[in-house]
This record gives structure tokens, C-alpha cells and sequence, in this order.
């Protein structure tokens, strides 16, 4: 029982942003077997905020979670995590119950996250501090098996059904937007493309990936359609039966019937993936060899005017989420108060103008200078790990509340190289103060006396005199004349008369 509370408090911490049910009661633990099994786990409907996306998670299950891991060979045999039943019902998120203020807020927490993401993978680094860091040797032996386990982890996902349903965009035809896959399946091989356990570092290694049945349709339902998943299923259970029987496997009949603009199609890839330190052009970093079934896309009449009608329907709803502060309230229709929509569209455009010369403005120009110095200046202290005092922490909050994911990139990579090259300042000038402490320590049987040496100062220089000044000059101090030599005989000079 203390296992199984161990595992879903790691677990949990893990998985608890995404998923619900990380507990002891649906959690099997075998010890000795070394496997994990999660049953009917529940995604939370905040899941994919964190991706940015116009969705609004309705309903997401994964009916199994099963890891397999043997404690005592872990060097020797590879990880195998298998996900079955994979079922998310989508649909576009209302509008009016989005506030302007909950919109900036998931932005902001979308843009955080993807820093998160960015620091994880040192995006945020210099070019060089990369290179050392990816150039580094690590012979530690935990390093070394973290290392075996992610090059020979096996992933198999199975059964999986994302289904996006909308509406909203035209109620009298409503449209239904789906991915399929019957089976994904990834492993480590060996030159030969056959199944092994990389035990040691190499600079290539293989890996095998194989898909079975991926499909995408785009179905125009009627508004009474018995497939209308989010109108027709009233339970979890319903859910789940009603996509599982939507989604297409070759070995199920009745086959299900879906207007297709990818139909189902099964391949195989082979990657070879170069892991050497130093980088050769004539290398490839990635070497790919696909072998798949004939491709089939297809897309009718009803499918593209209705795929025109969502791509308009969100870029409208991007596009208007800046002016939402001076939207009218819900209640008010153009018809019923054009006056509050006349004012609307006047304060929005001179609400763009404003904007527009603010940024053209020296003002702005100069302000955006001083905050990138200042967060560059407050960031070098996250990056060394200083403590980092309240204010400096608000501050830095605030710059990158208003500062856009790629300019906070970009500053990070500056503050990285300044920080580069102050540690390297430090170690010259180490280096130079021992050298100089190495040189002036006496050598035995020298003499205790020393002599200080004065460095001499360079003699002055009289300055060189111009052309004019030698033209206009009162000639106060005469160039001195060389004397002639008492060998050399005087040269007559000829008077012209």
C-alpha cells in the first residue's frame, strides 16, 4: 500500500496537470515485475490551454496506461510504455464566456510555458554555451543509465480518436473534424533494422517507427445527426463507445462511415540519427527512409466551403480579441444600437493609429532600450543562481509580461553571452594574476634584496609642425643645420647673373 502511495505521488506531480485518477485505488504496482497500470484515467479539460489552441476540451479519456520496467536490467532491457484508447472530444470555445481578462491570463501562462520549454532545451542559450554544454563528456552512471533509457525506450500507442466538433460556425450544417490511428509503435534496432538494446554510447543510432491506419476526415453532419457525439452521448460511457466506434480499424465491421480527405493509410520509417560530437556537412543529422501505401487526399465541394467557413470563423475570433475592452456587451446587436457599434469601430481604429505612432515614437524606443538592459541586467542573476531579491522578481515578471516570447528569447541569449564572457574575463584575469605572482616569488639562494626596476617614461615629443604653420610661422626655432663633414669638399654654388 506504501508503494502504491509512493508512485502516485510521483506520479502525480508528473501527470497532475493533465490528467485526473493518479491514485492508489486505480494504480497496480508489482514490484518484482517491475510494471505500472493505470485504468481509465481522465483528462483534465484544461489539458490544452498550454498549447495556445481555439479548442475548448470537452471530454479526453485514456482507458489504459501500462509501463513496463524491469528495476534490476535496466542497462539490459528497454523501457516499454503503452497507451490504449486514447479518446478527446473537441469543440470551439464560446465566446461569450472568454472574458478579455482570462484571454491575456492563458496567454500569459501559454507564454510562460513555452519559456519553460525553451530553458528545458536551452533555446534560450548562446550558440556557444550550447555547443560546451552538448560537448560535455558525462561519466557519471546515473547519467549514463538515464541516457540507456531514453535511446532504448519503446512507445506504443494504440487506438486513438481526437474529434473536434463545431456548431457554432454554421448551426444548420454542423462539421466534424477527426484524426484516427489504429496502432503507432517506435523501437531502438540495431545497422540491420532488427529489434536490439543499445548498451553502449554510439554516433548513430537506429530506430524503427511504424504506423498503422492514421486517417483525418472532415464529416458535414445535419443537425440531427445520430454521429453528433457531443449532442447525442449523455454519459462518459457514451463517449467512449461512440468515438471507439468511429474510429477505423481493419479488423472491425462494420467499418465506419466518414468523408475522408486522408484516407487510411499504414507506413514504416527507418531513422538514422547522427549523435557524434562534431558536426560533418557531409553528414546528415537525421537520415529518413519512408516506405508507406498510397497516398489518398481528397476534398469535395461541401468539405471546403465548410473548412473556408471555421478558418474564417477563428481568424475573426483572433483578430478580435485585442478590441474586446471596447466590445459592446452581449445583449447589444447592431440593429438594436448601431450608435454603440458606430462608436465601437471608431474606437478601435483610432485605438490601431495610437498604437501605431507610440511605437514610431522615440519615447517608446527609448523605454524598450532601458527595460531590455534592465532585464537583460536582472536575468544574469538567474542565470549565475543568485538569490534574487522580491522587487528584482516583480520586475522581471513585469518586462516579460509585456515583452513577446521572442523578444524575451533573444534578450536570454544576450544576458547568456554577457554572462559567457564576464566568466571568461575572470578566469584571464585569474590566470594572469597567478602567472604574476608565480614570476615575482624569489628563487632560493637569490639575494633577499631586490631592485626595483622604474619604468622609464617615454620622452616627450615635440609636435609635428603642418605645412602652413611651417609656411606662417616666424621660424622662432630654426631647424638646426647638420655639420658638414671636414672630408667632404664644400660645392661651389652658381650665382645666375
Amino acid at each position: 500500500m506504501a508503494l502504491k502511495g509512493i508512485a502516485s505521488s510521483v506520479l502525480g506531480s508528473v501527470l497532475g496537470d493533465y490528467v485526473d485518477g493518479v491514485d492508489p485505488k486505480n494504480i497496480e504496482v508489482s514490484l518484482l515485475g517491475g510494471e505500472a497500470t493505470f485504468q481509465n484515467l481522465s483528462v483534465k479539460q484544461t489539458a490544452l490551454d498550454n498549447l495556445g489552441l481555439p479548442f475548448n476540451l470537452k471530454k479526453a479519456f485514456v482507458q489504459q496506461a501500462h509501463l513496463k520496467l524491469s528495476w534490476s536490467n535496466l542497462g539490459s532491457e528497454p523501457v516499454v510504455l503503452t497507451l490504449s484508447g486514447i479518446y478527446l472530444l473537441c469543440g470551439p470555445r464560446p465566446r461569450s464566456a472568454a472574458t478579455y481578462e482570462d484571454i491575456i491570463s492563458r496567454q500569459q501562462k501559454l507564454k510562460q510555458n513555452s519559456l519553460k520549454m525553451a530553458s528545458l532545451w536551452g533555446l534560450d542559450e548562446s550558440s556557444t554555451q550550447t555547443k560546451e554544454s552538448s560537448g560535455t563528456d558525462s561519466s557519471g552512471i546515473v547519467d549514463s543509465l538515464k541516457l540507456k533509457i531514453v535511446q532504448n525506450l519503446q512507445l506504443v500507442i494504440e487506438d486513438v480518436h481526437l474529434r473536434f466538433e463545431d456548431e457554432t460556425s454554421n448551426p444548420n450544417q454542423p462539421v466534424a473534424f477527426g484524426v484516427t490511428l489504429q496502432k503507432f509503435h517506435i523501437e531502438t534496432t540495431d545497422s540491420d533494422w532488427k529489434p536490439t538494446f543499445v548498451k553502449v554510447k554510439e554516433n548513430l543510432l537506429y530506430k524503427i517507427a511504424s504506423l498503422r491506419n492514421l486517417s483525418a476526415y472532415w464529416d458535414v453532419l445535419s443537425k440531427d445527426s445520430p454521429y453528433l457525439v457531443s449532442k447525442v452521448a449523455k454519459t462518459d460511457a457514451d463517449v467512449q463507445r461512440l468515438l471507439k466506434e468511429l474510429l477505423y480499424r481493419d479488423d472491425r465491421i462494420p467499418i465506419p462511415s466518414h468523408s475522408y480527405i486522408l484516407a487510411p493509410i499504414s507506413a514504416s520509417v527507418k531513422a538514422k540519427v547522427f549523435l557524434g560530437e562534431t558536426l560533418d556537412e557531409k553528414i546528415p543529422q537525421v537520415s529518413l527512409d519512408i516506405n508507406m501505401e498510397p497516398l489518398t487526399i481528397g476534398l469535395d465541394r461541401f468539405q471546403y466551403t465548410s473548412l473556408l467557413d471555421f478558418i474564417q470563423s477563428s481568424v475573426l475570433y483572433q483578430r478580435g480579441i485585442k478590441y474586446m475592452p471596447l466590445r459592446p456587451p452581449a445583449g447589444a446587436t447592431p440593429s438594436a444600437d448601431p450608435r454603440r457599434w458606430w462608436r465601437f469601430a471608431i474606437n478601435a481604429i483610432m485605438t490601431d493609429n495610437r498604437e501605431r505612432r507610440t511605437r514610431a515614437s522615440w519615447e517608446f524606443i527609448n523605454n524598450r532600450t532601458a527595460d531590455r538592459k534592465q532585464y537583460i541586467e536582472n536575468y544574469k542573476s538567474v542565470i549565475r543562481g543568485d538569490k534574487i531579491p522580491s522587487e528584482k522578481k516583480l520586475k522581471l515578471d513585469a518586462l516579460e509580461s509585456r515583452f513577446e516570447y521572442d523578444d524575451i528569447i533573444l534578450f536570454r541569449k544576450a544576458a547568456h553571452k554577457v554572462v559567457e564572457s564576464e566568466n571568461k574575463a575572470k578566469k584571464e584575469l585569474k590566470k594572469a594574476v597567478a602567472t604574476a605572482s608565480a614570476t615575482s616569488t624569489p628563487v632560493k639562494g637569490s639575494s633577499s634584496s631586490s631592485t626595483t626596476s622604474v619604468p622609464s617614461t617615454p620622452a616627450e615629443k615635440t609636435p609635428k609642425k603642418g605645412f602652413f604653420d611651417r609656411l606662417f610661422s616666424k621660424n622662432d626655432d630654426p631647424a638646426p643645420v647638420a655639420p658638414s663633414s671636414p672630408s667632404a669638399p664644400a660645392t661651389p654654388t652658381k650665382v645666375a647673373t
